[in-house]
């Protein structure tokens, strides 16, 4: 979707309006939503308002009006009048802005969503199953060993908007999106309280947000791997599959959320899945896959396979402030570690129970080291620290704090895959 110069102007004037200001309530919590995050040196924008000023406006309108798009051909938003629907009680939305990156941390493209408050939902009035699986770690890295010894060709495949395919289940409601009246008409110039003005909307599908988003997409994905003739793993749930390795016709399909791993004997079946899969969802394919949520794939000419999470590992030190490489306490160990750590929750001398925002800091250092999962040098270590998540000592902050002092120096550990001769049946 693109604007047209006198657009842009047109909705340059309309977001820096200011609005006729509602009286506070002393009686509910008052909280103002900033913009912190920065990527690549370019603040991320929250709000419409903080378009108008932004040096990337164009291109930050541009992808506003995409998710506006989005929403209209999805058909999520049902237009209905408030008073004919006196007990509605429609959540607010939340507009939430990002820039995506390559595995280089180079600036791919921005991206906005229109998300609901799901915060605001409860359980038995807008949503009752939430429950959404993704592939395990494990099942990940054993098909990725299978590609190696076998030769199968790999594909990527990321579903554009997922959540919006899935058909809610329940009435909820939700406000409009600002504009979004004037962009179903065509006019950017129509005043806006005039045409939103006892207006709500009734959510005819998913939006992200919801507490059930992730669930009502996962049950649209299962019934279409069914219709196109694909089992489901006993083992894990979001593993489907056909045929057989023996036979050479074998193709199988992890599933994340909206971003699905295909593993095939021959580039026929790849294009097979291809033709299936857009008859039903609009994605973007990777056809060199080289990265598979935060792990890197590498092949090399022989056929091997090496992973690594080489990315992710400099992202969790920055993270804590462990990137410097210099210094005390900035040296590093070469053992996850220290030689003979005890692990008890009795307290030594000298030690104490974390209060505070230290528990807070613990469980999110363990719990970025969790997705390492790539890592087997670290399985110990991090099991151990799991144990202590939720009664910490100094002493269990200190082997975490190791932990990540060995990352510092052991950052670049990848695995490889080798290529086998031998053929195993599934």
């Amino acid at each position: 979707f693109d604007l047209t110069d006198d657009e842009v102007h047109c909705f340059n004037s309309l977001s820096t309006t200011e609005k006729p200001k509602r009286k506070a309530n002393p009686n509910k919590k008052q909280w103002k939503q900033k913009s912190t995050k920065v990527v690549n040196g370019e603040r991320i924008p929250t709000t419409l308002d903080e378009f108008a000023n932004h040096p990337q406006r164009a291109e930050w309108f541009k992808a506003y009006f995409d998710e506006l798009q989005n929403l209209k051909t999805h058909g999520v938003y049902e237009q209905v009048d408030m008073k004919d629907h006196p007990n509605a009680k429609p959540i607010s939305t939340k507009l939430v802005c990002d820039i995506k990156t390559d595995q280089a941390g180079n600036t791919i493209k921005r991206k906005c969503r229109m998300t609901a408050r799901g915060d605001l939902t409860q359980h038995g009035v807008h949503y009752t199953e939430v429950y959404a699986p993704v592939v395990q770690p494990e099942t990940l890295r054993t098909m990725l060993a299978l590609s190696a010894s076998h030769g199968l060709k790999r594909l990527g495949w990321d579903c554009k908007c997922a959540f919006l395919y899935g058909k809610m289940e329940r009435d909820v409601y939700s406000k409009l999106p600002r504009y979004w009246t004037q962009f179903e008409n065509g006019s950017l110039s129509e005043d806006e309280q005039a045409n939103t003005s006892g207006k709500i909307a009734l959510l005819k599908r998913s939006i992200y947000g919801l507490k059930d988003g992730a669930h009502l997409y996962y049950i649209h994905f299962r019934q279409s791997m069914k219709k196109m003739g694909y089992k489901q793993s006993k083992i894990d749930n979001c593993l489907w599959y056909k045929g057989s390795l023996s036979t050479k016709d074998f193709i199988c399909i992890m599933t994340h959320v909206d971003d699905c791993t295909v593993l095939a004997s021959s580039q026929s079946l790849l294009d097979e899945f291809n033709t299936k899969i857009s008859e039903v969802y609009v994605g973007t394919f990777d056809l060199d896959l080289k990265f598979i949520i935060g792990i890197a794939v590498n092949e090399r000419d022989n056929g091997d396979v090496t992973i690594d999470q080489q990315k992710y590992t400099r992202d969790l030190l920055k993270r804590h402030n462990y990137t410097t490489t210099t210094g005390e306490p900035h040296h590093t160990h070469n053992t996850p570690l220290p030689t003979g750590a005890k692990f008890t929750a009795k307290l030594e001398e000298g030690e104490r129970l974390l209060v505070g925002e230290e528990v807070t800091l613990y469980q999110s250092v363990v719990g970025g080291l969790l997705y390492l999962h790539v890592r087997a040098d670290l399985s110990f270590a991090v099991g151990k620290l799991c144990r202590y998540m939720h009664a910490p000592t100094t002493r269990h902050m200190g082997y975490a704090k190791h932990v990540l002092k060995y990352l510092r120096g052991h950052s670049a550990v990848s695995y490889t895959h080798l290529t086998l001769p031998t053929i195993y049946s599934v």
